[in-house]
């Protein structure tokens, strides 16, 4: 196994373990991680001409993948906790996949990631890219359909 592609597992299960350590939703993560991707593609050119005008050392690259992961940063901080610790095991696979979304979504914006998906899959990444961020979508959506609970309807016959 290639240095790069262990450094690639070690990212993706910082991000798996962060998340369930600290208990956080991973529906919330995945939409956190979404609303940045919406972040990045959107506000990064009006956010790049304030930064660049207060420090002028920032690439216009790296405000892509701040504002990428800023929501996914906040949500960690804010919902730590949040998740029952029965859920954790339910909550491991589609928390690998945020760690993969992510990564995924800083291919396009940091050259240093795309090298090392590059040749950590020796090529092969643009072939999954595609499929691995459907792939963490549906989990994602699996994981929120299992989190809500189901309401609780009192039967008639229910003795007070």
């Amino acid at each position: 196994m290639a240095i790069e592609s262990i450094v690639l597992v070690v990212v993706v299960l910082a991000v798996a373990v962060g998340l369930l350590v600290l208990r956080v939703p991973v529906f919330a993560a995945l939409f956190s991680l979404l609303v940045g991707q919406v972040l990045s593609m959107q506000a990064s050119s009006d956010v790049y001409g304030f930064v660049a005008s207060l420090s002028g050392f920032l690439t216009y690259q790296y405000v892509q993948a701040g504002l990428l992961i800023l929501p996914l940063a906040l949500t960690m901080f804010f919902l730590k906790g949040r998740m029952d610790k029965s859920r954790i095991v339910f909550e491991a696979i589609p928390a690998l996949f945020v760690g993969v979304m992510g990564l995924l979504l800083l291919y396009p914006l940091l050259p240093f990631v795309a090298n090392l998906l590059d040749m950590g899959t020796e090529g092969q990444i643009k072939n999954f890219r595609s499929l691995a961020l459907i792939s963490a979508s549906i989990l994602g959506l699996v994981s929120v359909w299992i989190s809500v609970p189901k309401k609780h309807v009192e039967s008639k016959h229910h003795d007070k």
